[in-house]
């Protein structure tokens, strides 16, 4: 007999499968009926996300986290062809409740228990769950050769919500264990706060052996060209937090930098330090398309000429462009916008507190203007972004996206064609 769905099952099953059990658990359908109970134990993909976070059902006790588990172990075909994406984090920093903390121990546990299975792991870690994930790897490492590493596991995130800098052993761990999946392709490491020395060993990281990493934390300058010069599979690198100030001279020299090819980076941010762009100087990245360099501090001019010879040393045809909080003089932002391949980008945004003033106001000078061209004209745009409550963020370039918060005028308004 062929079975017909219930009104809204398909509905239901989509928001499942598109956002997974990280805010509701699959469990509530087995409730419905039996028919439900049967359709629901049959479909893997409803149970290979699992999350272990408080959501508005409440905690899901970890007596249900066994039988969804035991359901995944009994169905070969998700042992087969899907792979567990695992999710935990506390609902705050540090649970208020002693309770919530001992039981998102015991939901990691459950957790590790499965390991083996597991294609994604996401982790947010407090002082009690970090704790009780090192125990599980020191306890695994004894085990010898009968605790082989997860062989699936090619996605993992860890996010630290405490001061890491007493706990130096335990993220060594945590590194050596991770350098040990051999599936291991896409990284993401969050620290809270910034620190003035690099939270983890950069020499201990398999950067060779990523896709995709993401890490934000404390680095040296040192450490931040390592983590880009090694990761030579990435496509994807985004290093943020840094916090580095621009090295002297001297310790420039006592390094002996070259410069490196990575030749699958498509994507590349870097963020908060004094000089993001300076890292730029030791990389030839023939591949980019999407450049980001962030800094909150303002301190530092964007060095356009060594920018130009980046842009001429990787020969990449770059199509998104976003610099924010480095400062740059009307010369400087003119000769910018002139570098060859600037003008062919989809997207070019530059950010700092005055720039649209300097478009608005001060570009009055015929020379300046005849350096901009058509550009100046066909394709240039100021406008300003809303990101809190009086305070507006000013920019200039060009975006084929726009979003409410956004309020632009094409430059051509501002100083018309005949006025040249």
């Amino acid at each position: 007999m062929e079975l017909s769905f219930p009104p809204n099952f398909q509905t239901s099953f989509n928001k499942y499968i598109v956002f997974p059990s990280r805010w509701k658990a699959p469990l509530s359908f087995t409730f419905v009926c039996s028919w439900w109970r049967a359709v629901a134990f049959g479909i893997p993909q409803l149970w290979t996300s699992v999350s272990g976070t408080q959501d508005w059902t409440k905690s899901t006790t970890s007596g249900l986290f066994t039988l969804w588990m035991n359901n995944v172990s009994r169905n070969n075909e998700a042992r087969r062809e899907y792979g567990l994406d695992l999710h935990l984090a506390p609902p705050r920093p540090t649970p208020s409740d002693i309770r919530e903390g001992r039981r998102m121990v015991r939901v990691l546990r459950i957790f590790w228990a499965n390991i083996q299975r597991c294609r994604s792991l996401n982790l947010r870690l407090d002082k009690n769950t970090l704790h009780a994930l090192r125990t599980l790897i020191l306890e695994s490492a004894a085990k010898g050769d009968n605790a082989s590493p997860p062989p699936f596991l090619e996605d993992l995130e860890l996010s630290f919500t405490l001061d890491t800098t007493v706990y130096n052993d335990f993220i060594d761990d945590l590194i050596i264990w991770l350098r040990k999946l051999p599936s291991l392709r896409r990284l993401r490491l969050t620290y809270v706060g910034m620190f003035n020395e690099s939270p983890i060993r950069a020499d201990l990281m398999p950067w060779s052996s990523f896709h995709e990493v993401h890490i934000t934390c404390g680095m040296s300058f040192e450490n931040s060209v390592a983590a880009l010069t090694q990761s030579t599979s990435a496509r994807t690198v985004r290093l943020a937090g840094m916090g580095w100030t621009t090295p002297t001279p001297l310790q420039l020299s006592r390094l002996e930098l070259s410069t490196t090819t990575l030749h699958f980076l498509t994507s590349l941010t870097l963020a908060d330090s004094i000089n993001p762009p300076m890292l730029l100087d030791y990389l030839t990245l023939p591949s980019l398309k999407n450049l980001t360099i962030r800094t909150g501090q303002a301190f530092c001019r964007l060095n356009v000429s060594n920018f130009s010879v980046f842009l001429k040393r990787s020969q990449c045809s770059l199509e998104r462009l976003t610099i924010s909080g480095l400062r740059m003089t009307q010369l400087e932002v003119a000769t910018f916008f002139r570098l060859p391949g600037v003008s062919k980008m989809a997207l070019v945004d530059i950010s700092f507190d005055g720039v649209t003033r300097m478009f608005e106001n001060r570009f009055e000078d015929a020379e300046m203007r005849n350096m901009l061209g058509d550009v100046l004209f066909i394709k240039l745009l100021v406008w300003t972004t809303d990101v809190g409550e009086h305070e507006m963020e000013q920019h200039v370039g060009w975006k084929d996206k726009w979003s409410n918060k956004e309020t632009l005028q094409p430059f051509s308004s501002l100083y018309p064609i005949s006025g040249i």
